[in-house]
């Protein structure tokens, strides 16, 4: 007899495998609530739902509620209600692409296990992430089913990406208000499943989300795609080789170079649109601050200094898995061939200066 909650993503999964686009973008939204709905019961009293509504009147409610087995919705608590802002909603899980290798909420109990994500001091508001653990009273069971590949979300999410893509004329033609949504529903699968970022170790399946970073595609996807990305490379250098191999740096410098061009060029093109245009100014520079932020985090070094000595991190060095692991000064380097050297160093700088992964020493 199946779970409550793999009725609930059986429901999620036929809609999004569904030909119908509207079909897709109510099982998109599903998951997007099924998501929420776990945070508020991981955080009921967390600050950001200081303005609350009943779950009964909110707009992205669905036929299809999941009552964890560990945790079922009383006569009390189903009056747990959503945020007004569908962006605070999604606040630790769909973060900046910076704050999202961190991210923000302690989700798992005490006794789980250490934060395997580099330590991120921001504002005393923001709380350590923890990756939930099959015995988390609100994620265990989620997490347990991503182990199967019937029900591992992120490689339905990939197949139905996959599909928007090869139904398009051009990628350009994209509904950006669904894939947008898809991917950020694969972020939060892949904050909450590390495992499931083994995946984009193959490069068509990585080359699905580069194929999103180009200027022809809605920035409101872009926007969205870089945390994805960042979500899916954080910690696993099997996959940053890979983005490396597909000329991932060169995408998302060109990416940034293009935008600042656009930047001016569109401004004096709209000037008679004033409105239309600013719209389209603020997502460019939201674009330029995504990437800015993919290159710090690209930059973190993938192993620790030597200890006891001055000595710097070496360039490249192999991990037991026979990996390289690139210090900062080696991803420089690659950087150097498509940004301006004053633009990596100053990059370089900003991130050994407000340390905002902390002081480093990791080891990927």
């Amino acid at each position: 007899m199946k779970s409550t909650l793999e009725e609930c993503l059986d429901s999620i999964i036929c809609k999004i495998n569904s030909s119908n686009g509207q079909k897709v973008y109510e099982g998109l939204k599903e998951l997007d609530k099924l998501f929420y709905d776990l945070c508020i019961l991981a955080n009921p009293n967390n600050t950001s739902n200081t303005h609350r509504r009943s779950r009964s009147s909110s707009p992205r409610s669905s036929s299809t509620e999941y009552n964890s087995p560990k945790h079922r919705y009383s006569k009390s608590s189903s009056s747990i209600s959503t945020s007004t802002s569908s962006n605070q909603s999604y606040r630790y899980l769909y973060s900046p692409a910076m704050s999202s290798t961190s991210s923000r909420s302690s989700y798992s109990s005490d006794n789980s296990t250490p934060d395997p994500e580099p330590n991120i001091n921001v504002t005393s508001v923001t709380r350590k992430w923890k990756i939930p653990t099959p015995k988390d009273p609100i994620f265990g069971d989620f997490i347990s089913l991503q182990n199967s590949f019937e029900y591992n979300m992120t490689t339905h999410l990939l197949n139905v990406l996959r599909s928007s893509i090869n139904s398009s004329e051009q990628n350009s033609n994209l509904d950006p208000v669904r894939t947008s949504l898809l991917l950020k529903n694969l972020q939060a699968c892949l904050l909450l499943h590390p495992q499931s970022r083994a995946i984009f170790g193959k490069p068509y399946n990585l080359m699905l989300l580069l194929d999103l970073l180009n200027s022809t595609i809605d920035s409101d996807i872009v926007i969205a795609c870089i945390p994805a990305l960042v979500s899916a490379m954080v910690r696993n250098v099997k996959v940053i080789r890979t983005f490396e191999d597909l000329m991932g740096p060169k995408i998302i410098c060109d990416l940034l170079k293009t935008k600042a061009r656009e930047d001016s060029v569109r401004s004096r093109q709209n000037q008679k649109r004033k409105l239309e245009a600013d719209k389209e100014l603020e997502n460019i520079r939201e674009v330029q601050v995504k990437v800015l932020e993919f290159l710090f985090f690209y930059l973190i070094p993938e192993a620790p200094a030597a200890t006891g000595t001055t000595q710097k991190t070496p360039k490249e060095k192999h991990g037991i898995d026979g990996i390289i692991r690139r210090s900062t000064e080696s991803k420089m380097k690659i950087l150097n061939h498509y940004l301006n050297k004053e633009v990596t160093d100053s990059l370089v700088k900003e991130l050994m200066e407000s340390k905002p992964f902390g002081d480093m020493n990791i080891c990927w």
